[in-house]
C-alpha cells in the first residue's frame, strides 16, 4: 500500500522534531523500513513518480483525444461507446503515436468513466479468457 503524500510529509515533520524512525513507525502504523525508505528519498530529493504525465499528454493530444470522442459519441447510437481500438489506431496513423494500446485504453477509462464498462463486465463475469489454461 503506498502511502499518502500528506503521511510522507508527516515522516518529515516528525523526523525534523527529533522523533527516531522507530517511534514514527509505531505512531503511523508503518514499518521502520518504510520509513526509512521515504526518508531516504527524500534526501536525495527523489521527485514522486505517481505524478507523471501519461504520453498522450505529453505529446499534447488530450484536446484530440477529447475532439475524436466527442464526434464519436455524436454518430453512433446512444447504447454504444466509442472504440477505444479505433482512437488509438486513429493516433497511431495519423499523429505518429508511439504508446501502446493499453496507454490509450488506461487514459480514456480514467477521462471517460462509463468508457470501457461493457468489457470490464464481461471480464468480470467470464474472467479474462487469455488467461484460461495458462
Amino acid at each position: 500500500m503506498k502511502l499518502l503524500k500528506d503521511e510522507i510529509v508527516t515522516i518529515q515533520i516528525l523526523r525534523l522534531r527529533g522523533e527516531t524512525n522507530q517511534a514514527i513507525a509505531l505512531r503511523l502504523g508503518i514499518s521502520e523500513g518504510t520509513v526509512r525508505y521515504h526518508l531516504r528519498r527524500q534526501a536525495q530529493q527523489a521527485t514522486d513518480g505517481r505524478a507523471k504525465q501519461t504520453l498522450i499528454e505529453q505529446r499534447q493530444l488530450v484536446q484530440v483525444v477529447d475532439h475524436w470522442w466527442a464526434d464519436q459519441l455524436q454518430s453512433l447510437p446512444k447504447d454504444r461507446s466509442p472504440s477505444i481500438q479505433q482512437l488509438w489506431s486513429y493516433l497511431v496513423d495519423q499523429y505518429a503515436y508511439s504508446g501502446s494500446y493499453k496507454s490509450v485504453r488506461t487514459f480514456v477509462r480514467d477521462r471517460f468513466p462509463a468508457a470501457g464498462s461493457k468489457q470490464r463486465c464481461q471480464e468480470s463475469l467470464f474472467g479474462n479468457w487469455r488467461t484460461l489454461g495458462r
